[in-house]
């Protein structure tokens, strides 16, 4: 799949120092917040939640050179028992991401970002040969955004995370690396 506008998207690591202010504003909008909940909205909060981990890659991404969002991404058996919740036997690089910068919601951005990050990250640096995205299922419209990346629909399950925020039903979206390259 060709997609014109992935050259227009570039990624650069989360510096929780000068990325704070952008990440608590693009947080803070309900229309982000109501998907990707980080727990309780605050400086302090943010600052532990995005602050650098040895088994999770953090970016804030671009477009045209504007900061649009944030991605992160991460080896499944680096969280086994994430893993073993999801029912996934194959290891895959998992991915979780939302645009934060509303003028680029609702412009097909979505799948444009993901698949310059499979391209870029998850298969190119990671090297993975599977991947996954996790939306809650009532997110519609990123699971319309992740399939038109190439991700297809496998099963809704219940994950429980000692962060109640974390607690809930998810729908897995796999891909494939020789998927991707098709």
């Amino acid at each position: 799949m060709v997609d014109a506008r992935i050259d227009q998207v570039s990624f650069r690591p989360v510096d929780v120092d000068t990325d704070l202010p952008l990440l608590f504003a693009w947080l803070g909008d309900e229309d982000v917040h109501q998907w990707y909940d980080e727990g309780e909205h605050s400086l302090e909060n943010y600052r532990h939640r995005f602050a650098s981990e040895p088994t999770t890659r953090k970016f804030i991404f671009a477009i045209n050179g504007h900061p649009a969002g944030y991605l992160q991404t991460y080896w499944l058996h680096d969280e086994p028992a994430y893993q073993q919740q999801l029912g996934l036997e194959h290891d895959a690089v998992s991915i979780d991401m939302f645009i934060g910068a509303a003028d680029f919601r609702n412009q097909g951005w979505g799948s444009s970002v993901l698949r310059a990050a499979l391209g870029t990250i998850v298969f190119g640096e990671m090297g993975a040969e599977h991947a996954c995205i996790n939306p809650v299922p009532e997110n519609i419209r990123a699971i319309k955004s992740y399939e038109k990346a190439g991700f297809v629909q496998d099963r809704i399950v219940y994950v429980r995370d000692s962060q109640p925020e974390n607690t809930g039903h998810e729908r897995i979206m796999l891909l494939s690396k020789a998927d991707f390259d098709r």
